[in-house]
């Protein structure tokens, strides 16, 4: 399912708000300081702070944040995706997270009021007939006892 980000309202800030949270949303890549943000909107930084204490204040500076970086969201994928061909765990668990084929936890429920139960020899039969099966996709099999 597509996530969706609406653009932000503005309507209820003044001049100098606005071009405070358009510089706070691009922060981390302007790399400007609270002290450089205050002094281009002509505010000081007591008053910055003052603003980052609204929560709507700070709602669009991530929503600005979002809209910006949508335009940078198939180089991203690309490189994750490249990152993940080269055998990164961590991208390809991402990869993985990002189109819902890993979930971070599983519920199982299982009855046992019928199941008739194997022999030993019956489950070592069962991991032996698996791992041939694992092997035919080259996908390795560890048993911790």
């Amino acid at each position: 399912m597509a996530m969706k980000i609406e653009p932000a309202d503005l309507s209820n800030f003044n001049d100098n708000q606005r071009m405070a949270i358009q510089l706070l949303s691009n922060q981390a890549v302007s790399k400007m300081t609270f002290a450089e943000i205050a002094k281009e909107c002509e505010i000081t930084t007591k008053t910055l702070y003052r603003y980052r204490q609204d929560p709507s204040f700070n709602d669009c500076i991530v929503d600005q944040a979002f809209e910006a970086a949508k335009g940078e969201l198939p180089a991203i994928l690309a490189s994750l995706i490249l990152q993940a061909k080269k055998g990164s765990g961590k991208h390809i668990e991402i990869l993985f997270k990002l189109y819902s084929l890993l979930g971070d936890t599983s519920k199982v429920e299982v009855n046992v009021g019928d199941v008739q139960h194997d022999s030993d020899s019956k489950i070592q039969d069962d991991i032996v007939r698996m791992k041939k099966e694992l092997e035919k996709y080259n996908t390795p099999l560890k048993i911790v006892k």
